[in-house]
């Protein structure tokens, strides 16, 4: 809503979930969406069997998650497909996706927010989308060097 409220148009967010287990997050976050009135900009897809075409068709890949673990496969697959990351300071995070201060801003792949904290969410996608093409894509082109020196065999 702090987007909107701000200016934000014609982009359209997507949301894809594995399926049961996430399903009562999923109707949760589908609840807020419309008592905010944002169901025009939301679109739900579920489960994707094709994850290099959805990275390819994003611009931008976010990964809110709210529990640490030893590795986010999310995080390491988009940006191995090119696409800069916003991703919770949480875990392996902030290994996988290069943001300042950690790195000089020339260095970044994507950025990292506190979890729980939607301004800086909504910050960090307002600084995602209003960068220029170009910028964008330099940052996916590190991104996809990162987590090609980084992860692959």
């Amino acid at each position: 809503r702090v987007l909107f409220n701000g200016g934000l148009r014609d982009t359209v967010f997507v949301i894809a979930a594995d399926g049961a287990a996430d399903e009562g997050y999923a109707k949760e976050i589908e609840a807020r969406v419309v008592a905010q009135g944002l169901g025009h900009a939301f679109r739900r897809v579920g489960h994707c069997r094709d994850m290099p075409a959805a990275y390819a068709a994003a611009d931008i890949v976010v990964v809110g998650t709210e529990r640490a673990s030893s590795f986010d496969d999310i995080a390491a697959e988009a940006q191995a497909m090119g696409r800069p990351v916003i991703a919770s300071d949480v875990g392996a995070l902030s290994e996988i996706v290069l943001a300042p201060p950690l790195v000089p801003a020339e260095a970044r792949t994507g950025w990292l927010v506190k979890p729980h904290d939607t301004f800086l969410l909504a910050r960090a996608l307002a600084e995602a989308i209003e960068a220029e093409r170009p910028e964008r894509d330099a940052m996916g082109m590190r991104a996809h060097t990162v987590a090609n020196q980084t992860f692959s065999p």
